[in-house]
């Protein structure tokens, strides 16, 4: 009760807060209360870290001003993009300079706040939630209508400028189109495949679970751009396999969902793992791709997500020709499904997922409509601080705090140093680095912006963190740059994991 009412009050500060800006401030506020600088769709970052910003901080504190300027948020804003756009030669002075101009120019509490801004370090408890919960009563438009309106277009701060000063009229109008990404639907764990078919009243069409990226395919015309479930545009990374595409798909316009997966010469799927590692290196060449779809949500300027599952299916098979569809099973018999399940795993794919045929696409939901099936036990976690290692390992942070979200708080559920290998220290020390707060002996404090893959063998009771609950032989499976800190799995997650895997006789298929 304690918790709700102070979830409520912060709500109401927020809507106060929101009221009192005017229309071309909403933007910038609301995506800085979100954590944010710029939405998630726009491909653009600030590209300063706290080393940048300690050195700027030290420089400001020394100089005197004679003429002091006030900044406006929107100013700030404008500031932002210019920094955001500076690349190249000469690009770190030049951010260097920029900021310094400003941070002259403020008061000490002013730097603060904008530090934190910039490091995604604001910290006033909030999460986006909240903000959009304030959205919704500042302009007086439903909860749900908002938050629909939001995974339709992707600016948190666009939609709450147009909610508050159009209202809902010009909410509704906002609808998935194509080139604009959107949150995909999401699936929750499950632990058998009983517990699959009981949920969905043996009402389900199961499917191989790549491992790969998650994609949305947007075509109109001749022209196909490809996007990340962080709404990141890879379009330029992956032209061959795009213009392998185009004249197979039976429709002027269209969204379709699917998995890219990386094959070796035998065809065999690579780990995800590998394939964010050429990704990152830009050795794309070296492999072929494919994309599996299992989804459409949008063909000739018609919105099928409130459609059921079954239509949709019909929908993308007469949409596609040619392409690789995720290989399904619709059945109700166990022993079936289980060698379906073990067909996936000795295919090289991480398991199956179960549908309900009924099901509509819910954005940015993860619902008990998609259930997924894996071999281990896994959760998305982020890491909110590291340990120096010792012996071979003294020059790396390689003892990793892992923590769920626990509503607007990190709860750490362990720690682990394995899975990764000496290259992956490497890169993770320096990534760690980049997000330092502070450090006490020998542990490194960070912004909680990483999220790993973390497979176990169960979640036991442990008094020994705050949450109640560690891991038991945890060990980082990959990092995963495809997932915001947003996504992770939450405290509510591991307690029904917790609670469901003891209530079952074995922990297998």
């Amino acid at each position: 009760m304690e918790k709700e009412s102070k979830t409520l009050n912060k709500i109401n500060l927020i809507k106060n807060f929101l009221l009192s800006l005017t229309p071309d401030e909403i933007e910038p506020v609301v995506l800085f209360l979100s954590g944010k600088i710029f939405p998630d769709r726009e491909n653009k970052s600030l590209n300063v870290s706290y080393s940048i910003i300690k050195d700027i901080l030290n420089k400001s504190a020394r100089q005197t001003i004679l003429i002091k300027k006030e900044y406006t948020l929107k100013e700030i804003y404008e500031i932002f993009k210019r920094i955001s756009s500076e690349s190249g030669e000469g690009g770190i002075q030049n951010r260097k300079n920029i900021l310094l101009g400003v941070f002259n120019q403020l008061t000490p509490i002013e730097r603060d706040i904008l530090t934190r801004i910039i490091l995604n370090e604001l910290r006033i408890g909030v999460s986006e939630g909240v903000v959009l919960q304030a959205i919704a009563k500042s302009s007086k438009i439903d909860l749900k209508l908002v938050k629909n309106a939001y995974m339709c277009h992707g600016n948190i701060g666009e939609i709450a400028r147009i909610a508050i000063t159009e209202g809902l009229v010009s909410l509704r109008k906002i609808q998935i189109k194509v080139f604009r990404p959107i949150k995909p639907m999401l699936a929750e764990m499950a632990l058998n495949i009983k517990e699959i078919l009981k949920e969905h009243t043996n009402n389900t069409i199961f499917e191989y679970k790549y491992d790969g990226i998650r994609v949305q395919l947007h075509k109109k015309g001749t022209k196909i751009k490809l996007f990340t479930r962080t709404l990141h545009d890879i379009t330029n990374e992956f032209v061959s396999l795009i213009d392998n595409i185009g004249h197979k798909i039976r429709a002027d316009s269209i969204i379709l969902d699917g998995e890219l997966v990386a094959l070796d010469k035998d065809n065999r799927p690579l780990p995800f793992q590998d394939l964010m590692k050429k990704r990152n290196e830009l050795q794309l060449s070296e492999l072929t791709y494919t994309i599996y779809f299992f989804d459409i949500l949008l063909v000739n300027g018609t919105t099928l997500l409130e459609k059921p599952l079954h239509f949709r299916r019909k929908k993308l098979t007469e949409s596609i020709n040619g392409l690789e569809t995720a290989k399904s099973l619709i059945s109700s018999n166990e022993i079936e499904i289980k060698k379906f399940f073990q067909d996936a795993i000795n295919a090289g794919h991480e398991g199956i997922i179960g549908k309900r045929l009924d099901s509509i696409y819910s954005l940015g939901s993860r619902k008990k409509d998609w259930l997924k099936l894996k071999e281990e036990y896994s959760l998305d976690l982020t890491i909110i601080a590291a340990d120096w290692g010792s012996g071979r390992r003294h020059n790396w942070l390689s003892n990793y705090h892992l923590a769920v979200r626990d509503n607007d708080e990190f709860k750490i559920v362990g720690k682990t140093f394995k899975g990764l290998t000496d290259i992956e220290f490497e890169y993770m020390t320096k990534r760690l680095l980049e997000l330092k707060i502070q450090q006490y002996k020998h542990t490194v404090f960070v912004r909680p912006e990483i999220v790993v893959e973390v497979v176990f063998n169960e979640v036991q009771k442990s008094p020994k963190y705050e949450c109640g609950y560690a891991l038991r032989f945890a060990r980082i499976k990959r990092i995963r740059e495809d997932k915001s800190v947003d996504e992770i799995n939450t405290l509510d997650d591991l307690k029904n994991l917790y609670q469901t895997q003891f209530k079952k006789k074995g922990k297998g298929v």
